[in-house]
């Protein structure tokens, strides 16, 4: 890391004065003595509620403040000491506008100046503002809507200038606006995150029964046209033997048929060369218990088969485990 740059996590205040390069342009004096009078008040604001200024650039200034409350509440009373702010009697100096942003987040501290994204998305919020207002960066009002009584405005989602991606934006609603007001931006980010989380759920759900029916569909076409070939062929056989009487033997090729299927079309739970073994030999099984019951003289060797099986897993299930 460089020698006295370190990171902390701070309130940051952005503020610009509006059409600067302009008035300078049309009377320097006028506006240069308008700053000063501006950044009186805005210096003392910051004082008092606990701020330090960290960067300046002519007309423009960062501040940091350890309080969010503080942070918005100082800005707040910032704007309405510059509105009310009388002009000079010979008309010489009309006071400025300001625009703010505020946002919480990580800074890097180099000396005494503040740099980082966190700086960045506060001098972004700023620029958007209207001349006299001041927006707020999601992380700002998550904690100061509940704890101050004033008015805030959802703007939905912005995308600052030279950001890559949309960030949720507040605005400070004036002061004279009904306390009231500040439910209605409440209830304005409910309603968005509620859209949000349903489009986001129709979305999975949409995807989820395209998911189901490409696997039908598939399960469809690998396994339909043999099943009706083998079904048709089946069929014919059945009519023949019934056409003759006993004895049947339409369930030799059934039988055939049936372990064909089984052994080509290995379910898709089976995923390991152990799982296929343990599964073709079970339908290989299978396969013998029918030969054997469909023998005249099967019947007994089913039987004890079945037993010798049932004594194998006995005695696995017995098997002491190891340590």
């Amino acid at each position: 890391m460089v020698s006295g740059v370190h990171r902390k996590l701070t309130t940051i205040l952005a503020a610009d004065a509006v059409d600067y390069s302009r008035l300078m342009g049309e009377d320097e004096v006028a506006t240069i003595t308008a700053l000063r009078r501006s950044r009186q008040i805005i210096d003392a604001g910051i004082d008092r509620h606990d701020g330090r200024i960290a960067n300046t650039a002519g007309d423009g200034l960062i501040a940091e403040f350890p309080s969010v409350v503080e942070a918005v509440t100082c800005a707040i009373e910032i704007q309405r000491e510059l509105t009310n702010l009388p002009q000079v009697q010979n008309g010489a100096s009309t006071p400025l506008q300001f625009r703010m942003g505020l946002h919480l987040g990580d800074v890097i501290v180099d000396g005494q100046d503040l740099l980082g994204d966190g700086v960045n998305l506060a001098s972004r919020l700023e620029a958007m503002a209207d001349p006299g207002g001041i927006l707020l960066s999601q992380q700002v009002y998550d904690h100061v809507h509940s704890k101050l009584s004033i008015g805030f405005e959802f703007l939905g989602d912005k995308r600052p200038r030279n950001l890559v991606e949309d960030v949720p934006v507040y605005r400070v609603k004036p002061v004279e606006a009904s306390r009231n007001d500040r439910w209605t931006a409440s209830l304005s980010h409910a309603r968005h995150v509620a859209e949000q989380s349903v489009n986001q759920s129709v979305v999975d759900l949409t995807h989820g029964q395209e998911a189901v029916q490409d696997a039908a569909r598939n399960a469809r076409v690998n396994l339909s046209p043999r099943v009706k070939k083998a079904a048709i062929v089946l069929g014919v056989l059945a009519v023949i033997d019934l056409l003759n009487g006993l004895p049947f033997f339409v369930q030799w090729p059934a039988l055939g048929v049936l372990l064909a299927i089984a052994w080509a079309n290995v379910p898709d739970h089976v995923q390991t060369r152990r799982q296929l073994r343990y599964y073709r030999g079970g339908v290989a099984l299978a396969g013998l218990f029918g030969i054997m019951l469909f023998s005249l003289t099967g019947l007994g060797w089913v039987i004890l088969l079945a037993l010798g099986l049932g004594a194998l897993h006995l005695l696995r299930q017995a098997k002491p485990q190891k340590a």
